[in-house]
């Protein structure tokens, strides 16, 4: 759809917009809004933080979440009016919407990446505005983002969530000190993950 016949969305209307598509289409076998919990948890870090906030915040990270968000509403539309949505972006959300249980969490991800991968790139000067620890944050957060969409990793529980509040700072703009704590946090769930690897049943290994 083009961008001019997109609506102009606060911050609750954005919010309301995402958790009404998943409410409709929360993946097979789910309810509430289902694997939108994910989604629904980053956005409101983003809101907590001061990043994404009527008349304030950060540009780069406000312009970012309102086109994932326009592509989540435009292809909420166009499965009420059974139409083809006109971008690419929401084609992949209707994708995800029709999907059955072996494919919807893969689907899910497809459309969040294109979506974000679309936003990013037409950001990019906005992200050159930000204070650089901001840019820093920024960069590692899109990382972190990307390894877990390529894992595949659920986003209909609290775990997505729980991990964003507690790795990333809680207040705009990040400092270099946020940083270090970030990629602290990061390093400590890898080894944790690796050590819970290692002493798995049928891993042939034992915590030492």
């Amino acid at each position: 759809m083009p961008a001019g016949l997109r609506p102009a969305l606060n911050t609750l209307q954005r919010a309301r917009e995402v958790a009404w598509f998943f409410t409709c289409h929360p993946g097979p076998g789910r309810t509430g809004v289902g694997m939108g919990r994910a989604l629904l948890e980053f956005f409101s870090w983003e809101v907590a933080s001061g990043r994404v906030r009527d008349g304030g915040g950060s540009h780069w990270w406000s312009a970012v979440n309102e086109a994932l968000v326009l592509d989540i509403w435009e292809a909420g539309r166009s499965l009420s009016e059974e139409s083809i949505p006109e971008t690419a972006e929401a084609r992949a959300w209707v994708d995800y919407a029709r999907s059955g249980p072996e494919e919807a969490q893969r689907l899910l991800w497809r459309a969040h990446q294109r979506s974000v991968e679309t936003a990013v790139a037409a950001s990019g000067d906005l992200r050159i505005g930000e204070p650089l620890p901001e840019q820093q944050l920024i960069d590692i957060v899109l990382a972190v983002l990307d390894q877990t969409a390529q894992a595949g990793r659920r986003t209909d529980t609290g775990g997505l969530g729980a991990a964003v509040r507690q790795t990333y700072p809680g207040i705009y703009p990040a400092e270099s000190a946020d940083l270090v704590a970030v990629l602290a946090a990061l390093k400590a769930d890898k080894d944790r993950v690796r050590q819970v690897t290692r002493t798995s049943p049928g891993s042939g290994q034992s915590a030492r």
